[in-house]
């Protein structure tokens, strides 16, 4: 076994000192873990990926994907004491390693909820000393008092029931003792007296866990790989990975990635969206971009229509029909053949696909942008995105965006005949997320045109 190590990140915050953690193993320490930390290491294929803390709740905490494609990239990663023996305890079947007390509860069902390892604690500037008491620490604790005959089992439990109700980051076992005693709870001195107690004997057993992982790593030990899996990509994962890693990597069977934010001839994937919008096709390739999202994530459309959203995609029909009353809605029903049932039911298939438009989120612009990489229109955008770019760096951008987007806009109507539709329906329909961004691009658009337009004439002259 190697004994460099050197080359081991360890994710590391409140649950051991960081200079207790180096005095036992020579690593690179990282704040605690956070969604895409892993990922980006992976190029770097460290020797060992170790995790002890790791955010969560209000930062999104280390994806299981991004593990999983440290394992199966040939990294090993092992988890401990907290955010580590959670995903440890969860991807133990495909190879991370546990090492503990808190893994091995996890791991056999004795421990279900994240809660149990969570506390509040300073920032990196504070060396992220901890500020409540974790629930498996306040466990361990009021077992060994328990064990040494301070305090009976009744009590105990009635503490943990205490502490389990408590918010995480309010847990201090001190104050639930004095608690308890005030409410008259179980007798005074025995609380008195497990107060007492606890002040000398607490238990830390992340901080124990930590150690033992250290140590072992810091001996050459890295546990020992699972059976061979194969990770499978969605669109959420690569949208992970891509921004993570930023240049090209690999994912599973060796399919290159490249990174989301550039795109032919330098331009954003941004500026290819906008030429999308503005040439009037978002329709179609969003729909496409739709039907494989309903495929990699059904949940984007799930659930039953709402009034509310049915209303809405009811106004937005009579608006673009010119529709002002039932009555105008009943003759447009018999001119067309149809039943009030068979508008309802695409009415409310609209609604699902507005609701899978808004939800869809990143992914929805990822799948679109892939759609037109697939079609071969992507490389014909991101010229014209260059080119106007270069355009507008000669010009004053702001005055361009000063005038009245009215003329821009009715040619933009035209352009996708759609001579009824408001311009918030108008901006929805094309994927710009507000009338504001609309009306800059179509103003931008419309003079570019402009300008292309008495280049051609004076180029014929």
């Amino acid at each position: 076994m190697p004994t460099d190590t050197r080359d081991v990140v360890v994710f590391l915050g409140p649950t051991l000192p960081r200079a207790e953690a180096t005095a036992i193993l020579d690593a690179t320490y990282r704040p605690p873990v956070q969604q895409g930390d892993v990922a980006a290491l992976v190029p770097q294929q460290p020797a060992a990926i170790l995790i002890v803390d790791g955010f969560f709740s209000w930062v999104p905490s280390v994806w299981h994907k991004e593990i999983l494609w440290a394992l199966e990239q040939g990294v090993a990663v092992l988890g401990a004491s907290s955010m580590g023996a959670l995903r440890a305890a969860e991807l133990h079947d495909f190879g991370m390693v546990g090492v503990g007390r808190v893994y091995d509860d996890f791991a056999a069902g004795r421990l279900h909820d994240d809660d149990e390892v969570a506390v509040l604690h300073a920032d990196e500037e504070h060396a992220y000393r901890p500020l409540s008491d974790a629930l498996v620490n306040i466990r361990a604790t009021l077992g060994a008092a328990v064990d040494a005959g301070v305090v009976d089992g009744t009590t105990a439990a009635d503490l943990v029931l205490r502490a389990k109700a408590t918010f995480f980051p309010d847990r201090r076992l001190a104050s639930l003792v004095d608690d308890a005693r005030r409410d008259g709870a179980h007798d005074a001195a025995a609380h008195a007296d497990l107060a007492r107690w606890c002040r000398s004997n607490a238990c830390d057993v992340k901080a124990s866990d930590a150690r033992e992982l250290l140590a072992r790593v810091a001996a050459g030990w890295r546990g020992e790989r699972a059976g061979a899996f194969v990770l499978q990509p969605t669109l959420n994962w690569l949208q992970l990975q891509r921004s993570a890693c930023g240049a090209a990597t690999s994912v599973g069977s060796g399919a290159a990635v490249g990174s989301v934010t550039r795109s032919a001839k330098g331009s954003t994937v941004d500026d290819v969206l906008v030429e999308c919008r503005v040439a009037g096709t978002w329709p179609v390739f969003e729909a496409q971009a739709l039907a494989r999202l309903a495929v990699t994530r059904p949940s984007v459309a799930a659930g039953r229509v709402t009034d509310d959203e049915y209303l809405t995609e009811l106004a937005r029909f009579c608006a673009a029909q010119g529709l002002d009353s039932l009555d105008d809605v009943s003759g447009w029903l018999v001119r067309v053949g149809w039943d009030s049932e068979h508008l309802a039911e695409l009415l409310a298939r609209e609604a699902l696909f507005a609701r899978a438009r808004q939800s869809g989120g990143e992914d929805l612009h990822v799948a679109i942008h892939e759609m037109l990489v697939l079609t071969g229109v992507e490389p014909t955008l991101a010229r014209r995105a260059e080119e106007k770019r270069s355009w507008i760096a000669t010009r004053d951008r702001s005055r361009l965006l000063a005038a009245d987007p009215e003329r821009a806009t009715e040619w933009f109507r035209s352009l996708v005949r759609a001579d009824r539709a408001s311009d918030h329906a108008l901006a929805l329909d094309h994927g710009w997320p507000s009338t504001v961004d609309m009306h800059e691009d179509l103003l931008v658009e419309h003079a570019f045109r402009a300008d292309e337009a008495e280049r051609q004439t004076t180029l014929h002259r």
